[in-house]
């Protein structure tokens, strides 16, 4: 797992974005690479995830399809997981 990173792209959700990277880390137990790209055109998710230290990169208004693939470009790894950010993992 550790040629893994889990990448996000997130737009005015952050209690939705924060329950399913909550859920990740509870089926994993410990921290794997990760970023979020944050869309919204408001703090609150942005917020959010700087008071969790997940790192995140912003582009407010973005559409979806771009943020995925400014977060690929960013992806050091091997192999990148991309999910909705209303996924929850059991």
């Amino acid at each position: 797992m550790d040629d893994l990173t889990l990448i996000t792209s997130s737009y005015n959700t952050p209690d939705i974005t924060l329950t399913m990277l909550k859920s990740w880390m509870h089926v994993h137990n410990r921290t794997q690479r990760l970023i979020v790209c944050d869309n919204s055109t408001n703090s609150d998710t942005k917020n959010l995830l700087y008071g969790h230290k997940v790192p995140y990169i912003t582009y407010p208004g973005m559409s979806h399809g771009d943020g995925v693939n400014e977060l690929l470009k960013l992806c050091k790894t091997k192999y990148a997981l991309l999910v909705d950010t209303d996924v929850i993992f059991l």
